[in-house]
């Protein structure tokens, strides 16, 4: 067999390796190679999406390679003026952001990605960055901001997306903090609220919200072509009624997901009535964690009845909508799951996968049900009266119980998700039972590990490689006494771990890596 070169490969080829790297990656290495790579590096079609960061990461997470990138300035000096006429999409950070916007005119770029940004340092800039402002007055119709900080967004939030809005006048689709699912930051309107401005040319806006309050906010009339809203609202509080809302009929994509930790009392008071006011919808998504009090659970009757059957243009409707029943001195009978199921036929052209806690009373219940094939990238709290499926689009897991996990629910978890990428496991509770020495849990895509709140058992099925295979672990967040624990203070054999390939280690500041820390993390970029 001759042996390979990437020498070798046709430049068709080589552009798809290229437009897999980030865009420094490329400018940085292809000087090392020859004249071809470089002239390919500033093919038109490579240079036309450029995503000039100096952040790394998986999706969920950034994280910084270095305070100064070394390479950002020649690129901006000698590179970016070269193509500067051919880019029509660029994502930056906040390191690159003003390098990278005054290295050049950009008269193609229509779209501009910032990740990775504090509030603060994006507010000042789209105060005073005449650059920055310039571009989004002239040019800029699809906006995506990301912004970092961990705690719920300051008054300052609020005060970024009016002043965006303001400057924006072409802007027609707009992503505010909604770019990672793990960011958990919403913004709030004030409680007295502006009609100052408002935005003809808008059409999508995706946002985190803090309350149903702020939706109603932006449904108030001031984005009057709005025809997809896509929000996550963090907090169940919110109006009684649905005064002040003037824009329902203009909608045609509606996306709504409520927390996934407190559930809403609104669903009945607010939301329904919401939705039966979006008449012309065409698409419907809604992940819900509802309670209700002395009723039953939500089944497919109801959802027609309440607001389907006046939706004569809806083509598509995917839910995960849980219900947790509360009823007080009230005799109502819980729906079983058959009845759940029963309830669905003949109105809905799609499967209908559903589930009750087993221990349910009739006074208290939980009750979920979920359109298939399953239409989110996530999927929360699973816990031992999950009986699996098919769920192939889920990208992140969670997994929480007061009680212990049975082996048997990871191999449901494992055939269930075939390309999980971010896993999360909440349980402090021993395991039923312990994994047969002959069979192997089998993750081929994950790549980010969450088990900081997890009990030694879940910890040594995931790590050991006897009990799971995970050849793309990246990232991993664990207590240090649990890791130096299954390690035996890091003496047992550095192969018996799934370790080979993290590059990120989330451990706590505490924590002093031993001597031969690096034989058991080979190729690890950073540990915090």
């Amino acid at each position: 067999m001759n042996d390979f070169n990437i020498l070798d490969l046709p430049d068709e080829i080589l552009l798809m390796i290229f437009n897999k790297l980030n865009t420094i990656d490329v400018f940085r290495l292809v000087q090392y190679v020859n004249r071809r790579f470089y002239e390919l590096s500033l093919d038109g079609c490579q240079v036309q999406d450029m995503q000039m960061t100096t952040v790394m990461g998986v999706d969920t997470h950034y994280k910084q390679i270095s305070p100064i990138d070394t390479n950002l300035p020649r690129i901006c000096r000698n590179i970016l003026p070269k193509i500067h006429d051919k880019v029509q999409k660029l994502t930056v950070d906040q390191s690159s952001m003003i390098p990278v916007l005054h290295a050049a005119d950009y008269p193609q770029l229509y779209s501009l990605t910032i990740i990775d940004i504090e509030e603060e340092f994006l507010h000042d800039c789209l105060s005073n960055n005449i650059v920055l402002r310039d571009l989004l007055i002239k040019q800029i119709t699809n906006l995506n901001i990301d912004i970092k900080c961990r705690t719920p967004l300051a008054i300052t939030g609020f005060q970024i997306f009016e002043l965006i809005i303001c400057l924006c006048e072409n802007l027609t689709t707009f992503n505010f903090g909604d770019m990672l699912f793990s960011r958990e930051r919403a913004v709030g309107f004030p409680t007295i609220q502006s009609r100052s401005y408002s935005h003809s040319a808008l059409v999508e806006l995706r946002m985190k919200i803090e309350t149903f309050f702020d939706l109603v906010y932006l449904l108030d009339g001031r984005f009057p072509c709005l025809s997809t809203l896509i929000v996550h609202v963090y907090d169940h509080s919110g109006p009684t009624n649905l005064d002040g809302i003037k824009q329902l009929s203009t909608l045609k994509y509606f996306s709504l997901c409520g927390s996934l930790y407190i559930p809403t009392p609104l669903y009945d008071p607010l939301i329904v009535p919401l939705l039966s006011g979006m008449i012309n919808l065409e698409k419907l998504q809604l992940c819900l964690r509802v309670v209700r009090l002395n009723s039953n659970y939500i089944d497919g009757s109801q959802l027609y009845d309440q607001f389907l059957c006046s939706m004569s243009k809806l083509k598509r409707f995917t839910f995960d909508i849980k219900t947790i029943v509360r009823n007080q001195n009230v005799d109502i009978e819980l729906s079983s799951n058959e009845q759940i199921q029963r309830s669905f036929v003949g109105k809905f052209d799609q499967q209908v996968f559903s589930y009750i806690n087993s221990n349910s009373s009739k006074l208290t219940g939980v009750c979920r049900i979920c359109s298939l094939p399953y239409d989110f990238r996530y999927f929360f709290n699973v816990n031992n009266y999950f009986q699996g499926g098919r769920f192939e689009k889920v990208r992140q897991l969670r997994m929480k119980d007061s009680i212990g996990f049975t082996y048997e629910l990871f191999q449901r978890v494992a055939q269930g998700f075939p390309f999980l990428k971010y896993l999360y496991i909440i349980n402090m509770s021993a395991m039923k039972n312990k994994p047969p020495g002959s069979l192997l849990l089998t993750f081929p895509y994950l790549t980010y590990l969450d088990i900081d709140r997890a009990h030694d058992d879940y910890i040594l099925l995931f790590l050991l490689k006897k009990h799971a295979f995970l050849p793309r672990l990246s990232y991993l967040s664990i207590e240090k006494k649990p890791l130096k624990t299954i390690t035996n203070d890091f003496t047992i054999d550095s192969t018996d771990f799934n370790f080979s390939e993290l590059k990120t280690l989330i451990v706590g500041r505490s924590f002093v890596p031993p001597a031969n820390f690096h034989v058991y993390f080979p190729i690890l970029v950073m540990y915090e």
